[in-house]
């Protein structure tokens, strides 16, 4: 499966939950990977959890699969 990597960026608005600093800065460092990984154009992936970070919430997990779906390719 793939995702453009803005659209991903942009997926994560869906989630809820307030976070802490720390799983803020979990989240920030996998976008930061996943950004070089791909130089910030597709992101190909196997599974949704990829997109996880250390802290989420199971209601934001399950909300961000959602949202991926929508801008796959």
């Amino acid at each position: 499966m793939k995702i453009p990597y803005k659209n991903l960026e942009l997926s994560y608005a869906i989630c809820e939950h307030q976070y802490s600093e720390n799983e803020i800065d979990n989240f920030d460092n996998l976008l930061l990977e996943i950004s070089k990984k791909t130089n910030g154009s597709i992101v190909h992936f196997d599974s949704y959890e990829e997109f996880f970070f250390d802290g989420m919430t199971e209601k934001d997990k399950s909300l961000l699969i959602v949202e991926i779906k929508k801008y796959e390719e």
